[in-house]
């Protein structure tokens, strides 16, 4: 009887019932406690889109600056007015000075892209078409069927007279802007589209 009580005893030491605390086991809790104790919890690393490459050139293309593509070609940055340039259409673009010119050219570039859409679109108007022209075999064409149903008016802000009508090459050429953005911008504008860039947004 004293043997099988003094084996029960031990049992019960080595594995205690759910209430009881080991002593084998107390030193194995006390050294996960004090692991938990001295770990640091990992620092994440902040978004920081603006130095994106992707990112960074999108900025640097909306400045006017020079900077290399996908392809790993160097795009030149874009040249301001050339004051040698002088339009002899018959709309006022003699009018806008060379400083004016200039004025306008940093202003747009020192935008965000969709700032600069804003901008260009107060610049343009859309109007319908006054009179069609007569086609082949002198018929004149009807306006449902001619294609070109509006027109673009272009303007430049002017300081004395708040704006002038001009010309599609004297609004590139003073904003340093490609004919194709101008005439997509308005499309989009003539359209009822928005003018802002919508790539990446999927909302």
């Amino acid at each position: 009887m004293s043997e099988s009580l003094l084996l029960l005893a031990g049992d019960i030491e080595r594995n205690p019932g759910p209430g009881g605390i080991g002593q084998e086991n107390q030193p194995q809790d006390r050294l996960v406690d004090d692991s938990k104790q001295g770990k640091k919890e990992p620092k994440r690393r902040q978004r920081k889109p603006e130095t994106w490459k992707k990112n960074s050139r999108k900025i640097k293309r909306a400045k006017g600056e020079a900077y290399i593509n996908t392809r790993g070609v160097l795009v030149p940055a874009i040249k301001p007015p050339s004051p040698e340039r002088i339009c002899r259409c018959t709309f006022q673009c003699a009018d806008v000075t060379a400083e004016q010119k200039a004025s306008l050219f940093r202003e747009l570039h020192s935008k965000p892209y969709n700032e600069q859409q804003a901008m260009i679109s107060e610049l343009v108007e859309v109007h319908d078409v006054r009179r069609h022209y007569r086609g082949r075999g002198g018929r004149a064409r009807e306006s449902a069927v001619s294609r070109r149903q509006r027109t673009p008016w272009y303007y430049l802000r002017d300081g004395a007279r708040g704006r002038v009508r001009v010309c599609q090459g004297t609004v590139c050429d003073a904003l340093g802007i490609s004919r194709v953005r101008l005439q997509a911008l308005y499309r989009k504008k003539a359209a009822g589209l928005p003018i802002e860039d919508q790539r990446g947004n999927r909302g």
